[in-house]
């Protein structure tokens, strides 16, 4: 398994765009905009993502901010079935 990392691609005052890459699972778009207190996250899209067996799954994004051992700020996106390259387009504030 290759190891995780995040290739920065676009950073303003208080806003970051990147792709996360998982080499082995695919990669996810998503932007970080810090907002007094809150973060808001965009979450884009993802590519080339595999299923179990090399599979079509169905495919969705949770997010937290760690520590949360109280799981409240837990969020999970819709899921879009059938899809390697699922377009999300959702947002969520943290």
């Amino acid at each position: 398994m290759e190891p995780r990392h995040a290739h920065l691609c676009a950073k303003s005052a208080n806003r970051l765009q990147f792709p996360c890459c998982l080499a082995t699972f695919g990669q996810l778009k998503l932007s970080i905009h810090l907002q007094g207190r809150r973060l808001k996250l965009y979450v884009v899209e993802a590519k080339r993502l595999m299923g179990k067996q090399d599979r079509v799954c169905g495919s969705f994004v949770k997010v937290s901010i760690v520590p949360d051992t109280s799981r409240k700020c837990r969020q999970k996106s819709r899921t879009i079935l059938g899809s390697t390259n699922p377009v999300f387009h959702e947002q969520f504030i943290l």
